[in-house]
């Protein structure tokens, strides 16, 4: 069997007693994506959906800063970060762009950006997240950013979050620089909605992105 082919929990035993490395497994793992990438490019959910529906679709993504933590610390062999990032840039774009030429509109699923300044509260990882971020919009026209949006949240699994306390008026200012239409925040879990609600207001005003106005979708429930 080959790594790639183990389970999430067979994979973690294996690296815990050492008959696996994390650079093995990750290599292979890429392998396999590299492999069935050009086959699949994982459009089959929205191939199928469009035909069943007259709704407009809209297709989650990870974010590029997301999988670029998955490079492992200690490098791999013949295979440099910058190289990794290079890559992982050009096919973040190429996967966006596939959706969009599907019709759907793409939503980044941004949630370690919050994290991030749990983390790092100077903002630098976070920077940093927005920058890598960007170079993938670079990637793509005018129009199709305009139909990409950005998802924020403190996570949440099972009622636990994992940055609820992290303010999100200290996230949004950066946030806001990523070049996209639409913003997807979710509030409802927000004690205190003002400040972050005012941060929008000031940093949408007048914003365009492909001749069209940024939007900012929030979910706030029906309880508040």
């Amino acid at each position: 069997m080959e790594p790639w082919q183990l389970t999430a929990s067979a994979a973690a035993a294996k690296l815990r007693d050492g008959t696996l490395t994390a650079e093995a497994l990750t290599r292979s793992c890429l392998e396999r994506i590299a492999e069935r990438e050009p086959v699949t490019k994982a459009f089959s959910y929205l191939d199928g959906a469009s035909g069943q529906t007259s709704a407009q679709l809209k297709q989650a993504v990870i974010s590029a800063s997301a999988i670029s933590l998955m490079y492992p610390g200690d490098g791999l062999d013949g295979y440099p970060r910058e190289a990794f990032i290079e890559d992982l840039v050009r096919e973040a774009a190429s996967e966006m762009r596939g959706c969009l030429d599907r019709g759907a509109i793409v939503q980044i699923d941004f949630t370690e950006a919050r994290l991030s300044l749990k983390l790092d509260p100077s903002g630098g990882l976070l920077g940093a997240f927005v920058d890598l971020n960007n170079r993938v919009l670079d990637g793509l026209s005018d129009e199709e950013r305009s139909r990409v949006g950005v998802h924020s949240c403190p996570g949440g699994d099972q009622d636990s979050t994992h940055s609820a306390d992290v303010d999100y008026a200290e996230l949004l200012p950066a946030l806001c620089r990523l070049n996209v239409g639409s913003f997807y925040v979710e509030m409802a879990g927000e004690k205190d909605r003002e400040p972050a609600l005012k941060v929008l207001g000031e940093r949408q005003a007048g914003d365009r992105v492909g001749g069209k106005a940024r939007l900012a979708l929030l979910a706030v429930g029906d309880d508040r």
